[in-house]
């Protein structure tokens, strides 16, 4: 097995990021670093370090759905000593979430133990749609609904992909839903900003076909076996 996908499949974190750890330097395999991600590894004979640390392959994988409040961060680790929205958890394996939501913006957060289907869910080219509701503090000029749903507005450097679907979810134009693929760092509060609005709200409400609904604030649940055949599908 390569040991980029060992170190997926053992719910270390996504493959990308467990990628970045083995060209760091921070995985040893036999006391060995290396930094080649095609290496083969034998789960049964090699002794996987990160970091110092002993890693295995999980035999179980796991699917959690969390229903994120404001307030709280989706890393698992915060200096600053801010909530963390993992802890919500009360789950004791070991899990990430897929892709981040920044501690003002609340809803869909799906936390698991399988690296591969983390990265697919989070990479843009697999083209996975990410739902989201934005209060604004005005309403949206038709000028403006336009640029964003064509794209092209520039981000550090990058132009914004084309949203899958925008429409008004109120008369006033004040409240607007958004589908992305992409998912760039603040993406939407940007391109708001961007434009001359402020957010005043924002919520992750589904991520493909997996929904929040029913789910109150700060609950968990499990995904059920027809989420997860829906997304293996589509990997």
């Amino acid at each position: 097995m390569r040991i980029n996908k060992f170190l997926a499949h053992s719910g270390l974190d996504s493959r990308r990021r467990v990628e970045d750890l083995i060209i760091q330097g921070n995985v040893k395999v036999n006391g060995v670093i290396i930094n080649n991600l095609a290496l083969q590894v034998n789960p049964e004979r090699d002794t996987v370090l990160v970091n110092n640390k002993k890693v295995s392959l999980e035999s179980k994988r796991r699917y959690v759905l969390l229903n994120k409040p404001k307030g709280y961060i989706s890393t698992n680790h915060d200096p600053q000593g801010r909530p963390i929205a993992r802890d919500l958890l009360p789950i004791k394996e070991r899990l990430f979430s897929v892709g981040r939501l920044d501690e003002n913006t609340e809803g869909l957060l799906i936390y698991t133990n399988d690296g591969d289907l983390a990265y697919k869910l989070a990479h843009p080219k697999f083209k996975i749609g990410k739902t989201y509701i934005a209060k604004i503090d005005r309403s949206l000029e038709e000028k403006d609904f336009e640029k964003i749903k064509k794209g092209g507005i520039i981000i550090e450097g990058s132009k914004v992909q084309p949203v899958s679907s925008i429409d008004f979810k109120n008369r006033a134009k004040t409240i607007v839903g958004l589908t992305i693929t992409e998912g760039k760092k603040r993406q939407i509060r940007n391109v708001f900003k961007i434009l001359g609005y402020n957010v005043l709200n924002l919520e992750r409400i589904a991520i493909g076909k997996i929904s929040i609904k029913g789910l109150p604030r700060g609950s968990y649940r499990f995904l059920n076996k027809s989420e997860i055949e829906y997304l293996e599908g589509n990997m």
